[in-house]
């Protein structure tokens, strides 16, 4: 609708509609989801490791970031909750592959501070995921860039 131009007021395609209305009654369902807010269930032993694990990836569409918390107790009992994912649809504007890789790496970097700065507690290792090969050409160690470069967010961040 947006790349078309369309106005508030302009009626959808009727294929667009069909979508619309499939969408809006399959809203009825959520009152049937079921979400476990607990993060650490009594089942666990003591914590022998806790590990945050990002994944970050793009598309034409738009990119996407996801943080797990993985919890290792010392029976080696392994417990894995999502704790936050975001995303972003793509500029109307086009972008190169590379750079929405890169906005998807700094999204997941930045979540990333926020989730240690909440979670107070101890996190042995921190993994971050992509299947990006321009964000590997960055250099050997990618990731500590992009993470010092997000220490203060701005508003110039790769085209925010």
């Amino acid at each position: 609708m947006c790349k078309d131009k369309a106005t508030w007021d302009d009626p959808f395609e009727p294929k667009l509609e069909q979508e619309w209305k499939a969408w809006k009654h399959e809203l009825d369902q959520l009152k049937n989801l079921k979400v476990e807010i607990c993060i650490f269930p009594n089942h666990l032993g003591p914590l022998k490791k806790t590990e945050l694990h990002h994944f970050s990836d793009a598309s034409s569409k738009g990119i996407g970031q996801c943080s797990y918390l993985r919890l290792i107790d010392v029976n080696d009992t392994v417990r894995c909750t999502l704790l936050c994912s975001k995303s972003r649809v793509a500029l109307i504007k086009p972008t190169t592959k590379p750079r929405s890789e890169l906005q998807a790496a700094v999204l997941s970097a930045k979540i990333s501070r926020f989730l240690k700065s909440e979670l107070n507690m101890l996190i042995s290792k921190e993994y971050f995921w992509t299947d990006s090969k321009s964000n590997s050409r960055l250099s050997s160690k990618p990731w500590a860039k992009i993470l010092n470069a997000c220490g203060q967010p701005r508003a110039t961040d790769l085209g925010k």
